[in-house]
């Protein structure tokens, strides 16, 4: 409630016409009283604090303190619209020792929901005010508050002009000002303020900054010089106060400068050519280094280089040493690095040597420094004056039969045959085949192995035909017979066939299951006369606890069925 009416009503009452009687609980003296322009505007709340419940608020007064609905921190998403109209403010506080935060609502929905003046939540403070008003049925920040730091983006700040920069421009504190920076300018600060200005004089700058200096006669600088120095253009004279540092060092007058800082580039006569050489007093080190760049020796007394040396001696074979071509040892048809022209080395371990066989007591040449394909190796074979056995035929080699002289005997293989190719009459005993074996067998010794044949490998039949043998024991097939024929055996030397069944009798059984009638009469009923037609036997119920086992017989003229189980 106001602690103080500011003001009165504006209209007054007629005192001659409404005397006071004493009978009115406000008397027209009282009621028009001179305006009090004086007072407060203030209000006490109903309850000293209003507990969250469920993320919400109940409020009934402008000056509402919010407690966490348990702990001391809780979220408060919404106040709750009863008690209140359109227009209503709220002063919300967070209660002494609660973190209670203010969520916002950037698109609110519900009624009741906040959108904070920040655009994002707050932590309710307990002195200072969030205020919020009442539109339609959500709550919206209304001024006072603070400002969370960080929280003021550039987009909230006023526009710049364009290539601004923000600046105070003055020796104290105060109101920021923009300063505009033209193409190659730069910002330059005094104390008092700041400047932009462009490079001027012996030094400009680009947009890139790139800074060039041009002309200049005389460079001064207090300070250390570090590094090399370098004049362009027409810089003659360089003065300073300092010690120079780097490579060149400076005290004083005096310039001294490090022993080995000066690189031979930096000479005005290269003491290593030739012509300003002298004659050596002894005997030259190179410290286990390589001398390049030599021209070829001419005079008899000159240093022959190697390329002249290796011509030299291109025709010298020098024997090197055993080679295992099993193991590669030492490397000779890996990418060689130790192989030089004339080279000689005898295989001592059979194997292969760029995918070509070796063995023992082959040789092979290099006819030229670290070869890297077959061709560069001279091979020679080694006289072999005793058959090859078997021990020296490499595991899985593929023999060409067109290497093979003279086949008198049967053909040993130490392996199997890559995709042999045979021509005429070929004798073999116990061939294994793998794969797809194609061949006409002929003669009258051919002989498969039992159980080689499978049914997959046989030619193909009729449906339904049976495979048999003739009168003279060989393979015939009998013919399909027609539905509920049965093979019928013939006698010795004749092939069985499919025949009719021997008429009479039941033949047909079914099995038969049913536990509902006791009516079922079979299914092969149909025959009028007797000895003709079908029979069956069936089982059937009799009663809730027995079956029985029945035929349908003709007997005295009819077709009868008979319990026989």
């Amino acid at each position: 409630m106001a602690r103080k009416a500011i003001y009165k009503h504006a209209t007054e009452v007629n005192t001659t016409t409404y005397p006071d009687d004493g009978s009115s609980p406000v008397g027209t003296n009282e009621w028009n009283e001179d305006p009090a322009q004086s007072g407060m505007y203030g209000n006490t709340p109903t309850t000293s604090t209003v507990t969250i419940s469920l993320g919400g608020l109940t409020v009934t007064d402008s000056i509402t303190v919010a407690a966490a609905e348990a702990g001391t921190a809780d979220d408060l998403a919404k106040l709750l619209i009863t008690n209140t109209n359109e227009y209503d403010l709220i002063y919300l506080f967070g209660d002494t020792g609660d973190t209670i935060t203010l969520k916002h609502a950037s698109s609110p929905s519900t009624a009741g929901e906040i959108q904070t003046i920040s655009g994002a939540d707050e932590v309710l403070s307990t002195t200072k005010p969030t205020i919020l008003i009442r539109k339609g049925s959500y709550w919206y920040g209304y001024g006072g508050g603070t400002t969370a730091d960080g929280s003021v983006t550039n987009v909230k700040l006023a526009d710049m002009a364009a290539n601004t920069i923000k600046v105070r421009d003055a020796n104290s504190s105060g109101v920021p000002s923009d300063v505009a920076l033209a193409t190659t300018q730069i910002l330059i600060g005094d104390g008092t303020g700041f400047t932009a200005a462009a490079l001027s004089g012996d030094a400009t700058m680009t947009n890139a900054g790139v800074v060039t200096v041009s002309s200049a006669t005389t460079v001064t600088t207090n300070a250390n010089l570090t590094g090399d120095v370098t004049s362009v253009g027409n810089a003659t004279t360089t003065v300073t106060n300092a010690n120079l540092t780097g490579i060149v060092t400076s005290t004083g007058n005096a310039t001294a400068i490090a022993d080995g800082d000066i690189a031979i580039a930096k000479l005005a006569t290269d003491p290593l050519n030739y012509a300003n050489m002298t004659a050596p007093a002894a005997s030259v080190a190179f410290n286990s280094q390589k001398l390049t760049g030599v021209l070829a020796g001419v005079a008899s007394t000159d240093a022959a280089t190697k390329g002249q040396l290796d011509t030299a001696v291109a025709s010298n074979i020098t024997l090197k040493g055993g080679y295992n071509a099993s193991t590669n040892t030492p490397n000779l048809d890996s990418t060689p690095t130790i192989v030089a022209a004339g080279d000689h080395y005898v295989v001592t371990t059979a194997g292969t040597f760029y995918s070509e066989d070796l063995q023992e007591g082959d040789s092979l040449i290099a006819s030229s420094a670290n070869p890297t394909t077959f061709a560069g190796w001279i091979i020679t074979n080694n006289n072999v004056v005793t058959p090859i056995t078997n021990a020296q035929v490499a595991a899985g080699a593929a023999i060409d039969q067109s290497k093979i002289a003279s086949l008198t005997t049967d053909l040993g293989l130490k392996a199997a045959l890559a995709s042999p190719t045979f021509t005429g009459t070929v004798t073999a005993d116990n061939l294994t085949a793998t794969g797809t074996l194609t061949a006409t067998l002929t003669g009258t010794a051919t002989t498969v192995v039992d159980d080689a044949i499978t049914l997959a490998k046989m030619a193909a039949g009729t449906d339904g035909n049976l495979i048999t043998y003739d009168t003279n024991g060989d393979p015939a097939y009998v013919t399909t017979g027609t539905a509920t024929h049965v093979l019928t055996s013939n006698g010795a030397g004749a092939a069985p066939t499919f025949q009719a069944a021997a008429g009479g009798g039941a033949t047909i059984v079914h099995a038969f299951s049913n536990t509902q009638t006791t009516t079922y009469t079979g299914t092969a009923s149909s025959f009028g006369t007797v000895g003709v037609g079908d029979r069956d036997i069936y089982i059937k119920k009799i009663d809730a606890n027995n079956e029985g086992v029945f035929t349908k017989i003709w007997k005295n003229g009819a077709a009868v069925e008979v319990q026989i189980a």
